[in-house]
């Protein structure tokens, strides 16, 4: 971490024509592991899953999916904002760094990004429903992923709202 503010952790990435101001952004962070996701509803296993991912001797950097990807893959509206999960995932001492990331309707756009940031490990958990195109991205910049959490069996964001609606009945 750059100082003591979680918000120093965080870049706003609005469009890959940034990708110098994201270069310098990273520059401090070397040997990067990276990871990503919504982090929607912050649980237990997300908090297992960045220090596991942190376990892999590098600098942790979050992709951080926007609000659009939770309605497109998860099929509901985020509970949170992305500014709102971007400061709550820089706020966990495993993570060195946040990279809020656009709505990408292409693989390319992320395989571009990878190849800016450059990770060594990119880190997932079992059941990785995009391991596919990760094992792609590694293969891209010749890194390795690495399976680093278990499911945590009754686990999960989908759980928790779904017992939270419940419980607000």
């Amino acid at each position: 971490m750059i100082s003591g503010d979680p918000n120093d952790k965080i870049f706003y990435l609005r469009s890959l024509k940034d990708t110098e101001k994201l270069k310098n952004f990273l520059a401090p962070y070397k040997k990067a592991v990276l990871v990503g996701g919504c982090f929607d509803v912050l649980h237990y296993g997300h908090v297992v899953f960045f220090k596991n991912a942190k376990k892999q001797k590098g600098s942790l950097i979050v992709l951080l999916e926007p609000d659009t990807s939770l309605l497109k893959r998860k099929k509901r509206k985020a509970i949170h904002t992305q500014r709102d999960r971007a400061e709550m995932v820089a706020a966990i001492s495993y993570v060195d760094a946040v990279v809020a990331i656009p709505h990408f309707t292409k693989d390319e756009e992320y395989e571009k990004l990878v190849k800016i940031i450059k990770p060594r490990v990119i880190a997932v958990t079992e059941g990785d429903e995009l391991l596919r195109h990760k094992k792609n991205h590694a293969k891209l910049v010749g890194a390795q992923v690495i399976e680093v959490t278990p499911k945590i069996k009754g686990l999960s964001t989908s759980l928790i709202t779904n017992y939270a609606t419940l419980s607000s009945d």
